[in-house]
This record gives C-alpha cells, structure tokens and sequence, in this order.
C-alpha cells in the first residue's frame, strides 16, 4: 500500500499563491482524483492558507512546530485521504533545513514533496514596490525604490533557492513563475499537475488575479505616504488607504496605465542581477530568468511618470495625508467615537 502524500506549496510571495489557495479553499476544480485530495484545515481556520504553521516554522519555535504538526497528521490520517496540501508563501522566509528537520521529524510516515514557485526579477521589484506601498512600507517612488533595490541586492535569490534545492534535493521542485512555462499558462494549474501527478482535472471556476496597481495610482500613494507619516504601524496604514482608495476613484480620474520600468531602471537591473539570473536557471533548468531579465529592454517602453499626476494634485495629496492621518491613529481610534 502506497503512503498518504503530503505537498508543501512553499510560496514565493507574490507568486501565485493567492490564487492557488483560493481554489483549493474551494475545492473548485473538476478531477478523478478530487474526492482523495484533503487541503488541510488544521492550523487553517477560516482562512485560506496555513499562516500559523509557517509562522512557527519562520521563527523556529520547536514546541509550536511540533504541535501543529502532530494534529496536521491526525487529521490526515483521519480522513485516510491519498494527497494532503499545505500551502503558505510565508515558508519563503523559512530555513530550509529547520523545515526539513521538522519533516523528517514529524511526517517521516508519509510521501513528502514541495513545489515553490519563483518571479523572475523584474515583475519581482515592481510586484514588492506595489505592496510595500499599499502595506505603507514605503514612501519611495519607483526610481528610488529601484535604487535602493540595487544597493541592497534585494532581488539576489540565488543562494536562496541553492539552499531549498541542496536541503530537499530530487524532493522539492522549483518553477519560474512566468507564463510561457507553466502549465496551460497559469499557476493554478502547474500547481494542480505537480500535485495530482496528472492533467486529467480542470479547474471550474478561476479566481481573479490580484488587481494590480497603476502606475499614476503608486505615484498617488508615494505621496500620500509621504504625507501621512504619522501613521506608525501597518494596521492604522492599511485602514486609511482602505479608506482613501474606495474613494479615490470619486475624486481623481487617474489613467489606468500598469507600472512600467523605465529603460534606465531595466538597464540598471540587468546590470545588478545577470549573474543571479543565470546561477538560478543553472539550478532550476532552463533560461527562464536570463531570458526574462534580458529580454526585457525589448518591450520596455518610454515612461513619463511626472505627467500621469500634476504636482499640484501631488501637493494636495501630501497635504490631505498630513491633515486627515491623525485620525486613524491607534489613539484617536480610540478616543473619537
């Protein structure tokens, strides 16, 4: 009798993951196979993901780690069902080896097999420069933001993605995730092949991607930013560009324009990361990543940022910022009413 297989889906952030676990949330896909698949609830609750494990795993909390894990395998072995999924992009930040000792610790009874999914560098510096502003990370524009990507080699993965492929070997798999090398052009459903061990399934109902942010709104935010930085922690960020972002649309008629690196920006990081580039296809096969990364100064276009929004609406926007960020401090939330 073949052992129950568990997959660990181990990210990257802004990788797909989302999308995928939004489907095995639902269960929303058609296979032969389907009534045998148990996306593991455990340490899930209502959500769509398994924080809370890659949340221990992340800070090597040994106890915590064996205690989710050993009700994770009551569970699989309770429901007795052949393939058994965890997924979390937050096991990028993990270390390899303590994951792989906790694996081998607490779920050496069953077939263990990973799948992690890799942006290549340029949809990875604009995909972090888009969160980092709506998580009010960052009050950079994206010059500045490249800038400062360069100097800190923030997109250098290689040794990284060595490490994940040395630790789990032929037991993990590593895939760009990049369109024209992803089964049937989406990450869903590279992921549900690698996981069935087949293409017999369709997926029924696709859940939208995340919106992606214009570049003349990331102009608007960095100034917004800019403006609200009184605002310390990122719930009270995330309330007030909740806040302006459902009514930014009333009040500006920004161009829907996606964001777009400027030749300069993509020359700059092909400069700094080639060699990244190039060690990480040695790793995964293919050229996936040189091809990307090279490639790109091919439909890169001319970009004007400075005319997608005034500097007078800049202005008011800092100043709104300044003015109304106050009140969504932790202090005023809780002493206006």
């Amino acid at each position: 009798m073949s052992k129950q297989k568990i997959v660990f889906h181990v990210g990257d952030c802004k990788a797909g993951s989302s999308a995928i676990q939004s489907v095995l949330q639902r269960m929303s896909f058609s296979s032969p196979e389907k009534s045998s698949v148990n996306y593991v609830a455990y340490g899930r609750g209502r959500q769509f993901h398994h924080f809370s494990f890659s949340s221990v795993v992340n800070r090597k909390k040994t106890m915590e780690t064996t205690a989710i894990s050993k009700k994770i395998c009551e569970e699989v072995e309770r429901k007795n069902s052949h393939l058994n999924i965890i997924s979390s992009e937050m096991f990028e930040h993990s270390d390899p080896e303590f994951l792989h000792e906790v694996i081998e610790r607490e779920f050496s009874q069953f077939d263990v097999r990973l799948i992690k999914y890799v942006r290549p560098h340029l949809p990875h510096v604009v995909s972090w420069f888009s969160e980092n502003l709506k998580n009010g990370s960052t009050q950079l524009n994206l010059d500045n933001f490249v800038r400062g990507n360069v100097h800190k080699k923030f997109s250098k993965r290689a040794p990284e993605i060595q490490k994940w492929s040395a630790v789990f070997q032929e037991n993990i798999t590593i895939r760009a995730m990049k369109r024209d090398v992803l089964f049937q052009r989406s990450v869903v459903d590279d992921f549900l092949k690698f996981a069935l061990g087949s293409d017999d399934f369709v997926v029924d109902d696709l859940p939208h991607a995340n919106q992606k942010m214009s570049q003349a709104k990331a102009e608007v935010l960095s100034s917004l930013l800019a403006g609200a930085h009184v605002l310390q922690t990122q719930p009270e960020w995330r309330k007030f560009y909740l806040m302006f972002s459902e009514n930014m649309g009333n009040v500006l008629q920004l161009p829907d324009s996606e964001i777009q690196l400027t030749s300069g920006e993509v020359q700059t990081l092909q400069e700094t990361y080639q060699d990244d580039a190039e060690a990480i296809d040695l790793i995964i096969g293919g050229n996936s990543f040189t091809d990307d990364l090279m490639n790109a100064s091919k439909t890169s276009y001319p970009v004007e940022r400075d005319k997608l929004v005034s500097a007078e609406e800049k202005n008011l926007i800092h100043s709104f910022g300044k003015a109304s960020a106050p009140f969504f401090t932790t202090y005023n939330r809780h002493t206006i009413s």
